[in-house]
């Protein structure tokens, strides 16, 4: 054949050749847009699913959203987000202090649905205040004068001039976990004295300054009020309950009253000299002294020493790293109400502790 007849042929080859390699590019780029769809749409079904999980921890530390209170149980929260995206998360209780927050999320176009989940830690005031088995624990030495008091025979029952209406719905805890109706009246644990005087070096700091998984550090995080410094802070506890005062512990002389469900988490750093009526969670890293009369409700943790001058009283449960001093007239009664509205009431403490060593789990 001539070159000249060669010509049609090949020009025909060589345009089925372009015209697959434009049908091959077509097809690629096809794929590469349905992949980026695809791409998009698990995005936006991951961001819908673990933004349903922040919302439910933000509504839980706000208190607007419902935990399920006993294991097994559970509840459903559903929600469209602007755009079209959607959530449904599932809130169960795994066991007493373990949540599952169970996410599934939606994109605006299906098909794409992307699931994960988390693990949380919450406290339950219940466990919390079983760790007590004393009206007073102490680390060294416990010195008390004629005429004090130390009484873990009342722990089933509200303090004195509490309307038993406070500890109502506390009755049935209070039975389980006391069924013999008392604990001791002062206990002596010699590993809250290992390392007392050493607070500040790093993790070594007694069992005494530890809720549950919270140590130190995370404690202080939380605290509502926090006393820094190095030297012994004093301080008149005025019965107030508001947020920003590192005066106001509430009102545990009017349990009923506006600021009777005010239980702070308070953190000293160094000793505390306090006076005057308060309530919450405290924790001190240094020494604890109350002033002659002054009384302090709820659970009061304490590195050092522990000093109740004349008819000072604590209401609730003490754990002492150091030596516990009574005078005359002082005490420490044990109540299981007290310790379990401090705990209870404390936003502090309630907040939800993702677990510690990655608490995503994705795909769940």
């Amino acid at each position: 054949m001539a070159p000249r007849g060669m010509a049609i042929p090949l020009t025909l080859l060589l345009l089925l050749a372009l015209t697959g390699l434009a049908h091959g590019a077509l097809i690629l780029t096809r794929q590469q847009v349905l992949a980026a769809h695809a791409s998009a749409r698990y995005l936006q079904a991951s961001l819908a699913a673990e933004g349903g999980v922040r919302e439910v921890l933000r509504g839980w530390v706000a208190g607007s959203i419902a935990i399920p209170t006993r294991p097994a149980e559970s509840r459903i929260l559903r929600s469209r987000l602007p755009g079209g995206a959607r959530y449904e998360v599932v809130i169960r209780r795994l066991s007493s202090e373990i949540v599952l927050l169970d996410a599934v999320g939606q994109s605006a176009t299906a098909p794409g649905e992307r699931r994960i989940a988390r693990v949380v830690w919450s406290l339950d005031p219940r466990r919390r205040v079983r760790e007590f088995r004393a009206a007073l624990e102490y680390g060294q030495d416990a010195v008390a004068v004629e005429g004090t008091l130390l009484n873990g025979g009342l722990v089933t029952s509200p303090p004195p001039h509490w309307d038993p209406v406070v500890c109502a719905p506390y009755a049935l805890p209070l039975v389980q976990l006391y069924p013999t109706g008392s604990v001791a009246d002062a206990l002596y644990r010699a590993e809250l004295s290992a390392d007392a005087g050493d607070v500040g070096a790093g993790s070594s700091h007694p069992p005494a300054l530890e809720v549950g998984p919270l140590d130190l550090g995370a404690l202080r995080r939380r605290s509502d009020v926090f006393l820094g410094g190095s030297s012994t802070t004093t301080l008149t506890m005025s019965g107030g309950c508001d947020p920003g005062s590192p005066r106001d512990w509430g009102s545990p002389l009017e349990p009923m009253g506006i600021c009777g469900n005010h239980f702070p988490l308070v953190t000293s750093t160094s000793g505390l000299a306090l006076d005057g009526a308060g309530q919450g969670v405290l924790l001190v890293l240094g020494d604890l002294e109350l002033a002659s009369g002054a009384s302090f409700y709820g659970v009061a943790l304490v590195a050092g020493d522990l000093t109740l001058r004349t008819g000072a009283r604590i209401s609730g449960f003490a754990r002492v790293g150091g030596r516990a001093i009574l005078e005359e007239g002082a005490g420490v009664v044990a109540s299981g109400c007290v310790g379990l509205r401090a705990f209870d009431l404390s936003r502090g403490l309630k907040a939800p502790l993702p677990v510690p060593g990655g608490s995503w789990l994705a795909p769940a």
